[in-house]
């Protein structure tokens, strides 16, 4: 029987299958952790416990998170507290990006203390 190019195998559609798993789906996965983990680590340093109901906990303590959408991709999240003043920039929490040896790594700009943190994740790409 002779398939037109459009048609593949069983086998062959479970290998692309694969593929787009451990090239795509892996590594997107891996890259969310690392920014999950970096907004963890700021919403940690501001009482929240992580392991508990975090939306009670925000709207308890006042704490805002917003997505910084840049155009071209690159973005990130604000964390901002109120305070008696009003509200108050906390931390920026950048993009998950890849460095040149293929790790994922997240930034945290601690905007009340003026210093950077990276949250490190594996390596992704190539190998």
């Amino acid at each position: 029987m002779i398939k037109t190019r459009y048609e593949i195998s069983a086998d062959e559609l479970a290998h692309r299958e694969d593929l787009q798993e451990k090239f795509h789906y892996e590594p997107v996965r891996a890259a969310v952790r690392v920014l999950e983990r970096a907004l963890e680590k700021v919403m940690e340093s501001l009482g929240v416990d992580i392991f508990g109901n975090i939306p009670e906990q925000q709207q308890a303590l006042g704490i805002f998170i917003t997505e910084d959408a840049i155009e071209g991709g690159l973005g990130g999240y604000h964390v901002t507290t109120m305070t008696k003043e009003g509200l108050k920039p906390y931390a920026w929490v950048g993009s998950a990006k890849l460095d040149s040896q293929g790790k994922v790594s997240c930034e945290i700009w601690w905007l009340n203390t003026e210093r950077l943190d990276t949250v490190e994740g594996p390596k992704i790409v190539g190998g």
